[in-house]
């Protein structure tokens, strides 16, 4: 009597045809009812799934689409310590270049904050956009200033000067500017004011014809910041977009420079392992040229020298130390 052995299943073929025809109505020549034996698998069929690494190799799936989708936030701390660098082995490219245009976004953001500093309450010198403008108010068709305005700029041919101490003024007073070579002037009185554009082109407006009741430094921010938002927004796209790109641009730069360490360090990293090192190790450098807008401009002025040398010198620090972890 012959066995026959399948993976999952012994199968004797006598055995199994006599006690077939003791059932009644069965016909032991049908072979349907054998698909049933073997824990559902078909006589002379293979359960791949069920077989060792002889057969098939399931991937851990699983564990490489958690890792793709790393916390943004994590992957910044880690490319602080370069030990950890091991984590972003597992990490896509493409999840490497969303990282990238987050990672734009939040200095943008920070720059944006700075900014708004600046203007709203005159930055780190206490010298904002705003504090430099005087309250001004235009009501009935007058402007009431406190003090005066006046800006010369002899290398742009530029000339801005305000006062609510004269009541108007007219074109004769661009003559003297004009005579001295300025194309750029603007006189601004109490009733109206003058411009003369491109050392031509002449203008005047009369307040008496601006519709709005009370005009004053809230209305013209209050005006003025639909237009700002939506600035923002599309600058911020474009920004993003083209930072990014020069932000792969310097990191493939320094690709080259992580390939000399690795032969020096003599170990073997793959192109796309470079790339996500150099990436990563670029963070720190950039977070700290960040932090440093912040610091008055007489300090930074100072320390600009050794800033550079230092953006320069931490992200191949990181890479020498990372490196032998992403082998």
């Amino acid at each position: 009597m012959n066995t026959y052995k399948g993976p999952n299943v012994s199968y004797t073929p006598m055995a199994q045809e006599s006690n077939d025809s003791e059932q009644k109505g069965s016909d032991p020549f049908k072979t349907d009812h054998i698909s049933g034996m073997g824990n559902g698998i078909p006589l002379g069929s293979v359960d791949y799934s069920r077989q060792g690494t002889g057969y098939y190799n399931t991937p851990d799936t699983k564990n490489w689409s958690r890792q793709e989708r790393m916390p943004f936030f994590k992957q910044l701390f880690i490319s602080f310590v370069p030990p950890l660098y091991v984590k972003y082995k597992w990490i896509s490219k493409s999840a490497t270049k969303g990282f990238v245009k987050s990672f734009m976004l939040l200095l943008l953001i920070i720059v944006y904050i700075r900014v708004g500093i600046s203007i709203f309450t005159g930055g780190n010198e206490g010298k904002g956009i705003l504090s430099g403008v005087p309250d001004f108010r235009i009501e009935n068709g007058e402007l009431s200033l406190e003090g005066e305005i006046l800006h010369i700029d002899d290398e742009k041919g530029t000339v801005i000067y305000a006062t609510d101490e004269i009541a108007s003024f007219t074109y004769d007073d661009l003559d003297p500017y004009m005579k001295e070579g300025y194309s750029e002037v603007l006189l601004i009185s109490r009733t109206n004011c003058v411009l003369l554009r491109g050392g031509m082109m002449v203008r005047s407006f009369k307040w008496s014809q601006v519709t709005a009741k009370v005009i004053d430094k809230k209305w013209m921010m209050a005006k003025a910041m639909p237009v700002l938002v939506v600035g923002l927004f599309l600058f911020t796209l474009a920004a993003v977009f083209i930072s990014a790109l020069f932000y792969r641009f310097a990191a493939w730069l320094f690709s080259l420079v992580g390939k000399l360490i690795a032969r020096i360090e003599k170990r073997s990293v793959t192109s796309l392992n470079m790339f996500k090192i150099t990436v990563y190790a670029l963070v720190p450098g950039m977070i700290l040229k960040t932090i440093f807008g912040f610091v008055p401009a007489s300090i930074a002025l100072v320390i600009s020298p050794y800033l550079i040398i230092a953006y320069l010198l931490i992200p191949i620090i990181i890479m020498a130390a990372a490196i032998p972890f992403m082998e």
